[in-house]
């Protein structure tokens, strides 16, 4: 049984969505179909909104296959009653989108077709990337060479370059079950290296969707109501409790780190 509380958009890496009827965004339109990569920021005007880096598959329903990058922003939670308050979200801004996960047809990456591994991949070598440019802690120790990541991960980061000069032969390449066994590999392995920054990184996503849960209550309470009052209490209560677990465990990162240095 599922969790009786309000679902997040603020997809884990590598999640598959598409962008629904709610809003028609010029760039994204409804049916545009993507994989989340990283959250990037919250929005500074809008508390249920956040902004994070995406990578595109498609245009709309009918548009063509393509891997590319768009920094998008979208409510963290959604209810049809939002849509009833025009000042509540930035609704008309560009890339601003309502999204949902889009489950992938097979749940064994060496099985998914090859633009969705291709799109899986190199969203997740943006997101490896960003943990490592944002939270690595010296900055000095904050290396992206093959030495320290790997061959596949450096060769990953130039997918869309090659999908954009030959797409068959990428599809060949880097699809094939050798290279994807060796991304995978690489990537599990650096992930490992990084575990305590991605705690950091977790930390500042989860605080992201208690705060929108805050707000939303605060609007329920002193303005209109936006969503259902139980679950966005609920949604309170296990965000709550999810962040002092990440809280706790990123302080003891922090005190393991200065122990080791001292």
């Amino acid at each position: 049984m599922g969790l009786n509380i309000l679902k997040s958009n603020l997809f884990n890496p590598g999640t598959k969505f598409v962008a629904t009827d709610d809003v028609k965004d010029t760039t994204l339109p409804p049916g545009s179909l993507g994989l989340f990569s990283f959250f990037k920021k919250a929005d500074r005007d809008y508390q249920n909104v956040a902004i994070g880096t995406v990578v595109i598959i498609r245009r709309g329903k009918g548009g063509q296959n393509r891997i590319e990058v768009k920094d998008i922003s979208f409510p963290i939670f959604t209810d049809k009653r939002m849509l009833e308050h025009e000042e509540y979200l930035p609704i008309g801004r560009k890339l601003y989108i309502h999204i949902e996960e889009e489950p992938f047809a097979k749940n064994n990456l060496a099985e998914l077709p090859p633009l969705e591994f291709l799109v899986w991949c190199y969203a997740y070598t943006k997101y490896l990337r960003y943990i490592v440019g944002n939270f690595v802690y010296p900055a000095s120790r904050a290396s992206w060479k093959e030495s320290a990541v790997g061959r596949a991960l450096i060769t990953a980061e130039r997918i869309p370059e090659y999908f954009a000069d030959n797409m068959s032969n990428t599809y060949k390449t880097l699809a094939n079950t050798d290279f994807r066994t060796s991304f995978v590999v690489s990537a599990r392995r650096l992930e490992s290296k990084l575990a305590k920054c991605i705690c950091s990184y977790k930390k500042a996503t989860i605080a992201s969707i208690l705060n929108s849960s805050h707000f939303i209550e605060h609007t329920n309470k002193n303005h209109y109501i936006v969503a259902d009052k139980n679950l966005v209490e609920n949604t309170i209560s296990f965000y709550g409790e999810e962040y002092e677990k990440i809280s706790s465990l990123v302080e003891r990162n922090k005190a393991a780190m200065r122990k080791k240095g001292a």
